[in-house]
């Protein structure tokens, strides 16, 4: 989400909203046990975009309990994606 440069006021407040959600997000998923974390996510039912903003979030604070949740739900739900940053 850093590398986004926003073209107006309205993305930029997207921005910022994602980035508030997914470091919200990430605490409550750090907070549980490793066998509940999938569990509660997919419970939380979160849209694709907010999923794939919490694992960018997530890996740019080199937090890997959130990345491998979030990654293995995107995965879950068929999420193409071509090539996924490392953490």
């Amino acid at each position: 989400m850093n590398d986004i440069i926003p073209n107006s006021d309205e993305e930029r407040d997207l921005i910022e909203k994602y980035s508030n959600i997914s470091k919200a997000s990430s605490k409550m998923i750090r907070s549980l046990t490793k066998e509940k974390r999938l569990p509660a996510l997919k419970d939380a039912d979160p849209s694709d975009t907010s999923l794939l903003a919490l694992y960018f979030y997530a890996m740019k604070q080199e937090d890997y309990e959130t990345c491998d949740v979030a990654k293995a739900l995107i995965e879950e739900r068929g999420i193409p994606v071509t090539k996924w940053p490392s953490p």
